[in-house]
């Protein structure tokens, strides 16, 4: 059955299917022409639904909706598709216009990070945001903070960071040594 359903399907793209047997195809309920394309339509409802439900585009790995659709693999493969220049255009452009879609979620959760701490010192006129400290957006700024420098210690930060968190007024690697 499955090479009788591609056979159709290429028939149909290499022009080589009558009009009454398209006609009979696209009446069987669910029948799509181009698989991959409907399984990205479907994908991108599914994570559109969840923003609205969730409101925000950040799905975990792992996730697995409603309808039993993994979701967070279905974003993972998108990110990494896009990563390896695999992913066509207009798949950019739909995702793009879904509110709060990252890319580089990585870079994304530090420059969130990093703005926290810049709302932080403005307010507090310091850097030394307690380890136990959670901001008003509920944000846990001090596990954050504490993270960062121990990359930093352990030499697992990029200097475009370091330069970054520097910039921060106040801002120092070891607090030990400063109090």
């Amino acid at each position: 059955m499955g090479s009788w359903v591609v056979s159709r399907r290429t028939a149909f793209t290499n022009n080589k299917l009558s009009t009454d047997r398209i006609e009979q195809l696209e009446s069987v309920k669910g029948w799509v022409w181009n698989i991959n394309e409907a399984d990205f339509s479907y994908g991108l409802g599914q994570l559109k639904k969840f923003v609205e439900r969730e409101k925000h585009a950040r799905v975990h790995a792992r996730y697995v909706d409603d309808d039993k659709f993994t979701l967070g693999g279905w974003v993972a493969s998108r990110r990494s598709d896009y990563k390896n220049n695999n992913l066509e255009t207009d798949r950019i452009k739909q995702l793009e216009t879904v509110e709060g879609w990252v890319w580089d979620t990585l870079e994304a959760d530090f420059s969130y990070g990093l703005g926290q701490l810049k709302k932080f010192v403005k307010r507090e006129k310091h850097a030394l945001v307690p380890h136990a400290y959670i901001d008003d957006d509920e944000f846990t700024l001090g596990i954050w903070v504490s993270n960062r420098r121990a990359n930093y210690r352990n030499n697992n930060i990029g200097t475009g960071r370091i330069k970054q968190l520097e910039t921060v007024e106040g801002w120092i690697w070891h607090v030990r040594k400063k109090v």
